[in-house]
C-alpha cells in the first residue's frame, strides 16, 4: 500500500446527506496500489447532483483550500466533446491491436498539473503565464500509465489544455 499525506474523501459511499466523508486532514490516504488493475474497466461512478454539491462544499472547507471568492482559484477544467471522443476513439484503435489483454488500456488517470494555455478561442490573461490544469492519461489493464510501456509511434493519447474555470465561470450547481 502507498500512502500519501493528501487528505481527501474516503472510499466510503456518502452518507444519506449526499456529504461525502472525509478523510480527517492529519490521516495519510492509504491506496491499495497493488490492485489498481482489479475490474479497472468499471472504476468510478455516477454520483448525483447533491453528492457533486456536497462534494465541491468538502474540498472548499478542506484547510489551506481558497475561497470560492478568490478570483485566481482555479477549481475546474472543461474539455469538448470532440476532444474526449478523438481521445477514446484512439483508445480504441490502440486495444484493437492488441494481441493481449494485459496490454491493453482499461482506464484514464487524471494528474494535476500546470500548462501555459494556447486557446485562440479561449484568451487567458495574462498570456504566457502557467495555470491550473489537469490531464489524463491512459492506463493499462495493471494499472500502469501507458507511457512506461509504450512509445505510442507519435500519437498522442494525453490530454492537456483545459479551459480553466475559477469562480466566475457561470456553473450551475456552485
Amino acid at each position: 500500500m502507498a500512502t500519501s499525506k493528501n487528505p481527501g474523501l474516503s472510499d466510503q459511499e456518502a452518507p444519506k446527506s449526499g456529504a461525502p466523508k472525509a478523510t480527517p486532514p492529519d490521516q495519510p490516504l492509504s491506496v491499495p496500489c497493488n490492485a489498481m488493475g482489479v475490474n479497472l474497466l468499471n472504476a468510478g461512478k455516477f454520483i448525483t447532483e447533491p453528492q457533486a454539491k456536497a462534494s465541491l462544499n468538502a474540498y472548499f472547507q478542506e484547510p489551506g483550500v481558497p475561497p470560492r471568492t478568490d478570483k485566481s482559484h482555479i477549481f475546474g477544467h472543461t474539455f469538448g466533446l470532440n476532444t474526449l471522443k478523438r481521445l477514446f476513439a484512439d483508445i480504441e484503435s490502440y486495444n484493437l491491436d492488441q494481441e493481449n489483454e494485459k496490454d491493453m488500456i482499461k482506464g484514464i488517470r487524471v494528474y494535476y498539473g500546470k500548462c501555459v494555455r494556447n486557446d485562440p478561442d479561449f484568451p487567458v490573461l495574462p498570456k504566457d503565464q502557467k495555470y491550473r490544469d489537469v490531464f489524463f492519461m491512459p492506463v493499462l489493464a495493471n494499472g500502469d500509465d501507458i507511457y512506461k510501456v509504450n512509445k505510442l509511434l507519435g500519437k498522442n493519447m494525453i490530454v492537456g489544455g483545459s479551459r480553466p474555470c475559477p469562480n466566475e465561470c457561470k456553473q450551475t450547481f456552485c
